[in-house]
């Protein structure tokens, strides 16, 4: 049985004969064999959900500094130098560059560079996802695509701004 065969046979719904179970069977026992780590998820780096930002137009939602929602598992072998926490998008202001559910993967303390997508933390506990401009007379300036605009926040306003890390 090749893939191709199997991939019709579970296509269809149909049950799979003792035999084609058998070579499932051997193929996924070498492919452990293989890699003997493959069960092992002790060596993955986990970061933190704090929360929700918004990708919206005007909107902020809350972005749980400190209040862990959930621990999410890094792929294997990837170490980061620093504090890292990972935010999911909502809203659709950054589509379709970020889309709504989206889960991105935040460097805390590290300003982002021009052009690129980042966390704006307020004073108040709430967050918006957008693309960092620049900063200037006191403004804030960042960018969204839906609609595709410029919008601007007063910095005394902001808390931090931490840069998106780009996978």
């Amino acid at each position: 049985m090749d893939r191709s065969q199997l991939a019709r046979t579970l296509k269809k719904g149909g049950p799979l004969r003792v035999d084609q179970l058998q070579v499932v069977e051997a193929f996924l026992t070498d492919a452990q064999n293989d890699n003997p780590n493959a069960g092992d998820w002790a060596d993955r780096m986990r970061v933190p959900l704090y929360g929700f930002a918004a990708g919206s137009d005007g909107e902020r939602f809350a972005l749980n500094d400190g209040q862990i929602l959930d621990m999410v598992d890094l792929p294997r072998g990837m170490s980061l130098k620093g504090e890292f926490f990972v935010v999911q998008a909502i809203g659709s202001s950054m589509e379709p560059r970020i889309w709504p559910g989206e889960r991105k993967l935040v460097q805390r303390g590290v300003p982002p560079g021009r052009d690129q997508d980042a966390i704006l933390e307020f004073h108040d506990g709430t967050a918006v996802l957008k693309t960092y401009k620049r900063e200037r007379d006191g403004q804030v300036f960042v960018a969204q695509y839906n609609p595709e605009k410029e919008v601007r926040y007063d910095a005394s306003s902001v808390r931090a701004i931490h840069a998106i890390l780009t996978l």
